[in-house]
């Protein structure tokens, strides 16, 4: 029997960030204090040591990868990228708050989403979807221990339902009855997530580090 874990790392802060824009699909780089933040931790061993690395293909995402392990190799996963905030991209709720389209936004919901955006509904599953892909490729390489920089939502995505927990909890280490096991629950947490209301938090900030056994 194995476990398997993963380090959940939030990516370093952006200018986008700093002006409390919603940055979501937004390519942004890191600002300098995100860089030397994150540079910082990295020289005080704040991070955990892995055997591998995965990331949302995001810059601001790639460059804390870079940072923390620039010895590893890092995967890009594409559903691991933040939440698509449509036309609400890029500008700050002062901006934003006298649009009707908005205050409906922000009561939530499975189908609430921004005008030419994402759902909160899609984008749970979405993660979802980067996650098994992520377990099944570190089951398929023997990795026990991995971490995964990506972004706030994504991040409250996946912690948030407490099912996700078991998903890699002492799964079998033959890779056939893992791979059927982590489908098959993966397929309940979805029936799940389909039927339930998600709320405004499922996306909002994150710690730095979290971890999923």
């Amino acid at each position: 029997m194995k476990n398997y874990t993963l380090y959940l790392i939030r990516h370093g802060i952006t200018q986008g960030n700093l002006d409390g824009k919603y940055i979501g699909l937004t390519d942004l780089p890191l600002c300098d204090e995100g860089f030397y933040a994150i540079t910082r931790y990295a020289h005080e061993r704040l991070y955990p040591a892995v055997q591998k690395v995965y990331s949302s293909p995001l810059k601001r995402c790639l460059e804390t990868a870079d940072i923390i392990y620039p010895d590893r190799y890092v995967k890009q996963i594409d559903n691991i990228a933040e939440c698509d905030f449509g036309e609400f991209e890029g500008k700050t709720q002062e901006e934003l708050k006298d649009l009707p389209e908005y205050a409906e936004w922000l009561k939530g919901g499975y189908e609430a989403k921004a005008p030419g955006g994402e759902s909160f509904g899609d984008f749970t599953l979405r993660c979802l979807d980067g996650l098994e892909e992520i377990f099944k490729d570190m089951m398929k390489d023997q990795v026990t221990k991995a971490a995964v920089i990506t972004h706030g939502g994504v991040i409250m995505n996946v912690t948030a339902f407490s099912s996700i927990a078991r998903i890699s909890s002492v799964m079998s280490s033959s890779p056939s009855i893992a791979d059927e096991t982590s489908s098959l629950r993966f397929s309940r947490l979805r029936r799940y997530v389909s039927r339930s209301k998600s709320s405004r938090s499922c996306w909002s900030a994150s710690a730095p580090v979290a971890s999923i056994r």
